[in-house]
């Protein structure tokens, strides 16, 4: 999931140029690390929470990254994209951009077209 994988569109104009493909695979590797110790913290807190299975959503490279581990991540179920903006993967106008697993996704205006 965080190799080199296929050959991406060029991220070339408005404010996502400035996000690289390396950003985003950090992104979606500090998400895996957190879904993975979070069952550690929720037993030594004693806390009530779910760690078997898991839904994502954040703003902006967070929630690309969001839907983006969704490809590789079993335990995560769904993921929301809060702001509209996709890299890498899930920006591919073909079949091999579908996750597979439910997605939401919210827009802003900056981001159409």
């Amino acid at each position: 999931m965080c190799s080199r994988g296929p050959s991406y569109p060029p991220l070339t104009s408005g404010p996502e140029a400035a996000v690289s493909r390396d950003d985003l695979r950090v992104a979606v590797k500090e998400a895996i690390v957190f879904l993975n110790s979070f069952p550690a913290l929720v037993k030594q807190l004693n806390a009530l929470f779910n760690t078997t299975h898991f839904t994502a959503f954040d703003l902006s490279l967070g929630d690309a990254a969001a839907v983006g581990s969704l490809y590789g991540y079993d335990r995560l179920l769904s993921a929301i994209n809060m702001d509209g903006t996709f890299f890498g993967r899930p920006a591919l106008n073909t079949n091999e951009a579908d996750v597979g697993k439910p997605s939401f996704l919210f827009g802003m205006e900056i981001h159409a077209g």
